[in-house]
């Protein structure tokens, strides 16, 4: 008889099941670093199968700088994808990490971007998700794309979500397609960050366009990930 870790489940039994998702934290920073730290962050109730997933935004000057590492309570993540830009007065970044962390009900996030580049980040936000009951910890589909109207079209998994990050110039203002749900939109030092989600949803694989809008043609950076 073939055995299964503890919150993951055999093929077939996706019908019978759903992940459960919900955010356990959102914050942001306006100071100019290359490395942000976020102390005594909530991640949620422990358990054996927690997934953290972080999704990030922020703005920089002249230069692209992308992430260099994210750690959750000590834990390296994942970057699974990310977007930069470069060339404007400001410009956006965004990201999507995740990592296994069992213990804990609250940590440190560290997220370090790649000032070599040359320039300097100005702003950042984040939002972090805790998720158990994944068929896998690997996203399902990933997404990115740049400019004032993107095409992010996504997977969508049966018994999935779909989580979203956003970066546009200052004046900027970001929304997300329903049913994605803005869980911080932060504007700081220049830069209009959006972070969002969907609900877990359940019945069978569909295509979903989760390009979000602006409310003017501002450069802007855009990323989305699913998970089932």
């Amino acid at each position: 008889m073939t055995s299964f870790l503890p919150g993951f489940f055999p093929p077939g039994a996706a019908g019978d099941w759903s992940p459960q998702l919900s955010v356990v934290a959102t914050d942001d920073s306006s100071s100019n670093l290359d490395e942000y730290t976020f102390a005594g962050v909530d991640f949620g109730e422990a358990a054996t199968n927690r997934l953290l997933i972080i999704a990030v935004a922020g703005g920089s000057t002249s230069t692209a700088i992308p992430l260099s590492s994210i750690t959750i309570g000590g834990v390296s993540a994942t970057i699974h994808v990310q977007s930069d830009q470069s060339g404007n007065t400001r410009n956006g970044h965004v990201g999507i990490a995740s990592a296994t962390v069992p213990t804990g009900t609250s940590g440190t996030i560290v997220v370090t971007w790649n000032g070599g580049f040359g320039g300097t980040m100005v702003d950042m936000a984040f939002a972090l998700y805790r998720v158990t009951g994944l068929l896998s910890t690997t996203p399902t589909d990933t997404v990115s794309d740049s400019g004032a109207s993107p095409s992010l079209l996504i997977d969508r998994a049966s018994n999935g979500f779909i989580v979203g990050a956003a970066s546009a110039a200052s004046g900027t203002v970001v929304t997300w397609p329903s049913p994605m749900v803005s869980d911080i939109q932060s504007q700081t030092d220049g830069t209009f960050d959006c972070l969002a989600h969907t609900p877990v949803t359940l019945g069978a694989v569909t295509s979903f366009e989760a390009a979000p809008s602006t409310d003017g043609a501002s450069p802007s950076r855009w990323a989305a990930a699913s998970w089932a």
